[in-house]
């Protein structure tokens, strides 16, 4: 967890990744063609008749997925800010916390329609954190832990209309610099730091306030890029003692079971991962760790890359015209926004987006 932050020069975190071996989706990007074939001859003839010329297999052509489209926003945040917790609720945007311009700890929430930009106060954490985690669950967003001069345990929630407030559910243990997800109406906490440790825990909240653990992590992170593709909860990257992290992590929801699948080609953390169209992505963050904020002896990047969810193996499919960390992301239909962050001169407003939308 990060204390009040300082410029040295990111539940809901993501990015890692550079050139990496094609994912199993490019084997489509090529149509293939049957071969001509011969008719043989009539066994039953006693005399041999002239084999068909010309007859040829009919081509089967097979789509490539749509690139996705990445780009700037029309609209940008309110105010610059980073490691905030973001989610999608009821297809508004819905963010809270954080570290804002002034580059300390802010606790005010809003809603942004993303297809205005238009922007709507709702109020403030009852505990103002950043590096915290958002994801949706019902009408809400649960913000799960953050920390401002330590980690904390709480679960707090932001109503798509209405004033925050805190949920009785706590986490197990205080916990910050965590990433969290939805799967079905269960929100998944993964990943962190306690105040000592990494926190190897993944643990779940109910749209009921249950809290349970899931499984444990093959290897701990914080600062993870973190989205589920189907009953599999990715974790990719991250960053721990100070040096940015290269597993790709899968864990199975269903058995609780984690393993490493693979390694990125170079080491990645305080990214963003989402899913579109089916396809787990990843955008942003920081391939060397480096300062509270960055700083100029952290690499920034802005590559969105495809992650093949069998061995974890990345396909550059783009580039952020910002090079960004410790982001937030909320998936509205086939957009991805990405919100804020960290650049090296600090907190951005601005928002980014990684579409499958039809231009």
């Amino acid at each position: 967890m990060r204390r009040p932050i300082v410029v040295a020069a990111a539940l809901l975190g993501a990015a890692a990744l550079v050139g990496a071996t094609a994912c199993s989706s490019g084997d489509n990007n090529t149509a293939s063609s049957g071969s001509a074939k011969s008719s043989g001859g009539d066994t039953g003839s006693s005399s041999a008749t002239t084999a068909k010329a010309g007859t040829t297999a009919k081509a089967t052509t097979t789509t490539a997925p749509p690139a996705p489209r990445v780009g700037t926003a029309s609209w940008s945040l309110p105010d610059a800010r980073a490691r905030e917790a973001a989610a999608a609720v009821g297809g508004s945007i819905l963010v809270a916390g954080g570290v804002g311009p002034a580059r300390s700890t802010v606790g005010d929430t809003f809603t942004i329609d993303p297809a205005t930009g238009a922007t709507q106060r709702t109020g403030t954490l009852p505990v103002p954190v950043h590096d915290s985690a958002g994801a949706a669950v019902g009408d809400h967003m649960a913000v799960l832990g953050g920390g401002n001069t330590k980690p904390m345990a709480t679960v707090q929630s932001v109503p798509h209309q209405g004033a925050p407030t805190l949920m009785p559910a706590k986490l197990p243990t205080p916990r910050a610099d965590l990433s969290a997800t939805t799967i079905g109406d269960t929100v998944y906490a993964a990943g962190g730091y306690d105040g000592n440790v990494a926190v190897l825990d993944v643990t779940t909240i109910a749209a009921n306030g249950t809290v349970a653990s899931a499984g444990k992590l093959a290897e701990g992170a914080r600062y993870a890029a973190v989205a589920p593709l189907g009953t599999t909860l990715y974790a990719i990257g991250g960053e721990l003692g100070g040096k940015a992290l290269d597993a790709v992590q899968a864990l199975d929801t269903t058995t609780g079971a984690a393993k490493v699948i693979g390694r990125l080609p170079q080491p990645r953390g305080h990214a963003v991962a989402f899913v579109l169209g089916g396809r787990l992505f990843i955008a942003g963050g920081r391939t060397i760790a480096a300062g509270e904020q960055g700083g100029a002896a952290a690499t920034f990047t802005g590559e969105v890359d495809q992650v093949d969810p069998s061995t974890g193996a990345l396909t550059p499919v783009g580039t952020l015209p910002t090079a960004v960390s410790d982001l937030a992301v909320a998936v509205v239909g086939d957009t991805a926004y990405l919100l804020g962050g960290i650049t090296p001169a600090g907190p951005t407003k601005v928002v980014q987006t990684v579409s499958l939308a039809k231009a």
